[in-house]
Formats: C-alpha cells, sequence, structure tokens
C-alpha cells in the first residue's frame, strides 16, 4: 500500500489530496476490518512519509440498502475509518445510484441518503471536509442544504461514479436538456421531439432558444456518435461534442448556485427544479430510450422535493 501512495504522491503536478485506500461497502461486516486496517496504516505512512499532502476517506456505497435502511447505514465504520486514517476529509458516494432514471424507488432512496450525510455532519468534526458524488443533481442538494462543502462531479457521460476494476459498460452520447435540468440520450428520436417541444414553448422565451439550438446542433453530436460506434464497437465513448455541451451548461449552473448566499442556496436550487418542473408538464413523453424517466419532468420534480 505505501508504495502505491508513495506514487501518488510522485505524479505532476503534485496532489494536494490523496485518497486512502479503501474497499467499496458491502451490506454485512466482512471488509470492515479490512478497511480498518487500510486507514490505519495510511495514517502511518502519513506520519513517517515526507510528502506534504492531507488524506481524503473514501465511502463507497455498492447497494441501496447501505443507505436506505439505519440498520445497514456504515456511519459509525465511516467515522472510526476517518478517525484510524487520521484523514483531512470524507468522500461519500452511492456507486449504485442513478438519480435521473426516474424511479419510485429512488423518493425513499434520496431520504436515505440525505439521512446518512446528516449522520455523518454530527459525527464528524465540524472542520472535516465533505464530499458527495458524482451524481446528477443529488450532489447539488447536498451541497445547497449544507451537508457537504463540495459536489464531486463527473468527468464521464452519466454523471455517475463506476467502481475500478469492474466491467465497463458501453456508453452513450448524452445532452443536457438545460431547460429541464436533466440529460437525454443522444438519438434521432430525441431530435423529432425537440421539434415537438419547441411547438408548445412561447418564441422568445430562453427555453425556446435553448432548444433551438440544441435541436440545431443535436445531428453533429449523432454524426460524432455513429462514427465512434464503428470504430469502437465494444466500448461506445460518449462524443466530446456531447460532453462539452454538458460540461459547459453544468458549469454555468454551478457559478449561478456559487453566486447565492450559503443562507439561500437550498431554496435557488429548489426554485431552479420548479421552473423545470413546470415546463416539462407542458411537454411531450421523451422517446423510449429514457425509460422510467420519460416524462419531461420527472427528474426535477424528485430532485426538487429533496431541496429543502
Amino acid at each position: 500500500m505505501e508504495s502505491i501512495l508513495n506514487k501518488c504522491c510522485e505524479l505532476s503536478p503534485k496532489p494536494a489530496w490523496v485518497s486512502v485506500p479503501q474497499l467499496p461497502m458491502v451490506s454485512d461486516a466482512s471488509r470492515n476490518k479490512i478497511n480498518r486496517a487500510l486507514a490505519r496504516n495510511a495514517a502511518e505512512w502519513k506520519r513517517t512519509s515526507n510528502y506534504n499532502v492531507k488524506l481524503i476517506l473514501p465511502v463507497i456505497f455498492t447497494h441501496s440498502k447501505q443507505v436506505n435502511l439505519k440498520t445497514q447505514r456504515k456511519g459509525e465504520l465511516a467515522k472510526e475509518c476517518y478517525e484510524l486514517a487520521r484523514a483531512h476529509g470524507v468522500w461519500v458516494v452511492d456507486s449504485t445510484l442513478n438519480d435521473q432514471e426516474g424511479s419510485g424507488s429512488l423518493d425513499k432512496r434520496f431520504q436515505g441518503l440525505i439521512k446518512f450525510h446528516q449522520e455523518l455532519a454530527e459525527a464528524l468534526p465540524s472542520d472535516a471536509i465533505k464530499i458527495a458524488g458524482p451524481y446528477w443533481g443529488m450532489n447539488l442538494i447536498l451541497w445547497a442544504r449544507g451537508l457537504i462543502h463540495f459536489p464531486a462531479v463527473g468527468l464521464g457521460g452519466a454523471y455517475r461514479y463506476y467502481v475500478p476494476g469492474l466491467t465497463p459498460t458501453a456508453g452513450v452520447g448524452r445532452i443536457a436538456l438545460s431547460p429541464l435540468r436533466r440529460l437525454a440520450i443522444a438519438s434521432p428520436g430525441l431530435s423529432g421531439w425537440l421539434g415537438q417541444a419547441l411547438t408548445k414553448i412561447i418564441k422568445g422565451e430562453p427555453a425556446y432558444m435553448e432548444f433551438g439550438e440544441l435541436s440545431r446542433s443535436l445531428p453533429r453530436i449523432i454524426k460524432e456518435l455513429e462514427e465512434l460506434s464503428r470504430s469502437l464497437p465494444r466500448i461506445q465513448l460518449a462524443p466530446l461534442g456531447s460532453k462539452t455541451q454538458v460540461a459547459r451548461f453544468y458549469k454555468s449552473r454551478l457559478d449561478g448556485l456559487a453566486s447565492v448566499p450559503v443562507s439561500g442556496r437550498a431554496l435557488a436550487l429548489f426554485q431552479d427544479f420548479s421552473k423545470a418542473f413546470v415546463l416539462g408538464r407542458s411537454l411531450p413523453t421523451l422517446p423510449t430510450a429514457e425509460n422510467t424517466a420519460r416524462r419531461p419532468e420527472r427528474v426535477a420534480q424528485q430532485l426538487m422535493l429533496n431541496c429543502l
């Protein structure tokens, strides 16, 4: 383990933070002893090394029950490993959470995740750095509610966390439907949907202009996706054009929320999702590729209800 941590510190540019080696959580106690030992060894490495870095403890969930059920929540173990590692912060992520899938089970799951972060915030020292994600919206909610200091953001196409070592899933090109505060799969079916949506929105409205611009750029993104599919048939990567479009929207949104005083961020985020919810209810159902989130307002509705 020490050699791995040394290699991390020898990267250029030199890191300011290094992750404490930890195994992803499981529902029983089979990995608890290992994670405690890894945390303890990381503290000893930090004490004896000459590297000026801070340690962050990762808490990686692998099943919804670990945050839904109080008997399974791993807050005590996280606190113990944090103390054993003498870490400066904790980073929590539910690797199985897709907070845009729109299923009814997410309502309970979101509440469990919020409850876990509330318990963790009470258990850790006030100066412990707390991070959550990557998610699409729940990271922003936890941040706006003051339960974490930083919302983690993914660099891939789905804004989710994938456990290293697992078989990668086939990537798809997604684009941000920014007026609806959600992603959608880039496809010819979405092009048709955008045309229908534009007939439901008053010309001159910000949403009309954003959907119009997206309708014009979508054919290019779809073409990039088709070219990647031919060159990389087994693992399809999201095209750069779609990633750039999503990243620009997400940055703009984060900048807007960050400009709001801390005390008003949760309300501002609620209002943001509320506008998306009202708009989405007036629009036609999305293509079948969106599965349980075909209603345009579904993602905003579920996230909106957890902002306050």
